[in-house]
């Protein structure tokens, strides 16, 4: 279970560094706080070893903040997110960080657990990156990856259910749009994981993505999508 505080209200007594990738960093903390915590039921903190995550604010309140909006490819290719930041995903394409934490790979894809995941099945998060450096999102898609995208899903559900013991019938399996890094990666959560980052519209279903394709080559170079800004 992920607890969001305020970072301001800690102190820190002990910590050890778990992931390190670019500017992404993972802690294994033990703490001292007197603010009340998010938890089913909020009470005062006293010390305690447990897995946290520091933000300034409760990221649950950020979602008052959000707009929706549609977009064209035209305001897409405007985008220019071949230039984006990509250097947390290219090390793990690279082999730069988090070798040890890869699950699977094949000449196509990598297969590693989200950074943020606890370690709990309940709210499993494994991230399928795709080597193509030219596919930054779905917008890229067309029928000519069809088979790299039923071929990638077989492999990862099926090591998912080894590893995990999650069938795919309680897999959540879905991209983001806008993603958090341009470069095209799915989503497998634990359908027990219902939160803000699987709601319409920024996750795209993988098996409709797939549907979609075959209906029409260029759907996602025609189609407008809705996007939260």
């Amino acid at each position: 279970m992920d607890i969001y505080i305020n970072e301001d209200s800690i102190e820190i007594l002990e910590k050890k560094l778990l992931i390190q990738n670019d500017t992404f960093s993972t802690y294994e903390c033990k703490i001292y706080t007197n603010a009340k915590v998010i938890e089913n039921n909020s009470k005062e903190a006293k010390r305690r070893n447990k897995r946290i995550r520091i933000e300034a604010e409760n990221p649950s309140n950020q979602n008052s903040k959000l707009k929706i909006k549609q977009e064209t490819y035209d305001e897409y290719k405007n985008l220019k997110v071949e230039d984006a930041d990509k250097t947390w995903a290219y090390n793990i394409i690279d082999h730069k960080a988090e070798m040890d934490r890869i699950i699977y790979e094949n000449k196509d894809i990598i297969l590693i657990p989200d950074y943020k995941w606890n370690n709990s099945l309940d709210s499993l998060h494994i991230l399928c990156f795709f080597k193509d450096k030219k596919l930054y999102s779905i917008r890229e898609l067309v029928s000519t990856h069809l088979k790299l995208l039923e071929d990638s899903l077989v492999d990862c559900k099926k090591t998912i259910n080894e590893k995990y013991k999650i069938p795919e019938e309680n897999l959540l399996i879905y991209f983001h749009y806008h993603p958090s890094v341009w470069q095209l990666h799915i989503h497998f959560t634990n359908i027990k994981l219902i939160n803000n980052s699987i709601l319409i519209p920024r996750a795209h279903l993988v098996n409709q993505v797939i549907e979609n394709l075959k209906i029409d080559s260029d759907y996602y170079k025609k189609v407008k999508l809705e996007i939260l800004t």
